[in-house]
């Protein structure tokens, strides 16, 4: 398709209006996106906060089996990002009955999926954690894993739930229910772990309950929500999956080069967690806390990629490919300076943010030098999504799965074995590792895109 030609008055003027169009609606999606994103996310804030009292060690198991969920939900992303592409260039096309066939392919699939997370993590915890010499962080770490298997299910199905209300114009009611899920965690889990109002005392299964519970309640509210949405008569009608091979095909050819930069990412967590483990208690809890800090801030970042990767798939629907490329300088600029504030303010109050979870001075002062490392990294995250974004809402990711393999396997890959070898080496050298896989991936997959566009 040829570029459309916005020399003329009246062709400039709509070109403007196009690529303000996609500045709002971009930003509109990301904002509430990043809510989301970043309320769900504080699940594990709450949890941390309150499981780092119940001794040392504590944050540290949260940590470990967070980090192995990840790793197993990065095959989430494969139907989660095509689920993106696909609804929301159905959206563009204004084809309700479409939607949703699509919406109930995608919920079906999605189930399917959260059974084989849920086998491969039992096999895991079952079998993979002999590796741990701390007594009071294993045994920490088997009694949060046995009760918090349930999310592997429900995560990924309400993750669809949620995009499907973001691209039928209920992104503001997704995050409100986020807010909500979040305010239940957040009075569940001190309530279960330490069995306030009456409640028993639980320990870090506690957390692990409070999680599942508030989970469970949003994801039925989602679909309620859905059910009476835009498309809640085509959701109605359809009366349940119907999956044709075309369809899982699409799924997973635009969604798998994603699922490998997830899992790419989450490895790397993995290891990062592991050359962790092996240092004190006190600067492992530090870490860990100020991962999980800087994973709001990750949050965020892809909420606003999600803003654009809806949008883009909107345009792409509605036959305004071309106007992407001027609209989205302006757009990248701005995220990048909020990501760059939010990060520079988390690593300017560490101290005293980490020891609202722990008074330990060795915990903050590890985490302290980590967020500082963590305002660069993020900045470069923001870049990497955001375009990454662009590819998602296109349907074409394959560009963002080379440059992860570039930049983080190639490049980053093997210094973080080196790492794992070195038992001397600062954990400022692996920051600085971290970084420059950021920063790697950022500028390839910018030039990529700037290409593609371009085209």
């Amino acid at each position: 398709m040829s570029a459309p030609d916005f020399t003329s008055p009246l062709s400039t003027l709509r070109g403007r209006a196009l690529r303000g169009r996609f500045q709002r609606d971009a930003a509109y999606v990301g904002l509430f996106s990043a809510v989301s994103y970043a309320v769900d996310y504080s699940f594990q804030l709450v949890d941390t906060f309150w499981v780092a009292r119940l001794g040392t060690g504590a944050a540290t198991a949260l940590a470990l089996i967070t980090a192995i969920i990840y790793v197993v939900m990065a095959l989430n992303e494969i139907v989660g990002v095509s689920s993106v592409a696909l609804l929301s260039q159905v959206d563009g096309r204004e084809t309700p009955r479409e939607f949703g066939r699509l919406f109930w392919s995608i919920v079906a699939l999605k189930f399917v999926i959260g059974l084989l997370f849920v086998t491969a993590f039992i096999v895991y915890v079952h079998y993979g954690l002999n590796w741990l010499q701390d007594g009071s962080i294993r045994g920490y770490t088997i009694s949060y894993a046995r009760v918090i298997w349930p999310s592997l299910i429900i995560v990924p199905t309400y993750s669809t739930m949620m995009t499907a209300m973001r691209i039928s114009g209920q992104a503001a009611l997704g995050a409100t229910f986020s807010i909500v899920a979040f305010l239940l965690n957040f009075c569940l889990v001190p309530a279960l772990t330490f069995g306030y109002l009456g409640l028993p005392a639980l320990g870090i299964s506690g957390a692990a309950w409070a999680t599942i519970l508030a989970q469970a309640i949003v994801l039925v509210a989602a679909l309620l929500a859905l059910l009476h949405g835009k498309y809640g008569a085509a959701i109605r009608q359809c009366g349940g999956p119907k999956i044709s091979k075309t369809t899982i095909a699409d799924l997973i050819l635009i969604g798998l080069p994603v699922g490998g930069v997830m899992l790419i990412a989450n490895l790397e967590q993995a290891a990062i967690v592991a050359i962790v483990a092996h240092h004190s208690a006190a600067v492992s809890d530090g870490l860990s806390i100020a991962n999980r800090l800087f994973g709001f801030v990750y949050m965020v970042n892809f909420g606003v990629a999600a803003g654009v990767s809806i949008t883009v798939g909107r345009f792409v629907g509605a036959g305004e490919t071309a106007i992407i490329k001027s609209a989205l300088p302006n757009f990248l600029v701005g995220a990048v300076v909020v990501a760059g504030l939010i990060s520079v303010a988390l690593a300017s109050f560490a101290t005293p943010l980490i020891n609202t979870f722990t008074g330990s001075n060795v915990s903050a002062e590890a985490a302290k030098t980590y967020l500082w490392f963590m305002v660069l990294v993020s900045t470069a995250n923001c870049c990497f999504l955001v375009y990454s974004g662009v590819y998602e809402g296109l349907g074409r990711n394959w560009p963002v799965f080379f440059a992860a393999v570039v930049a983080h396997v190639l490049l980053e890959g093997p210094l973080l074995v080196a790492a794992m070898f070195v038992n001397s080496a600062p954990l400022a050298a692996l920051w600085f590792i971290v970084a420059i896989g950021s920063l790697a991936a950022a500028v390839a997959i910018g030039a990529m895109c700037r290409g593609t566009l371009s085209r």
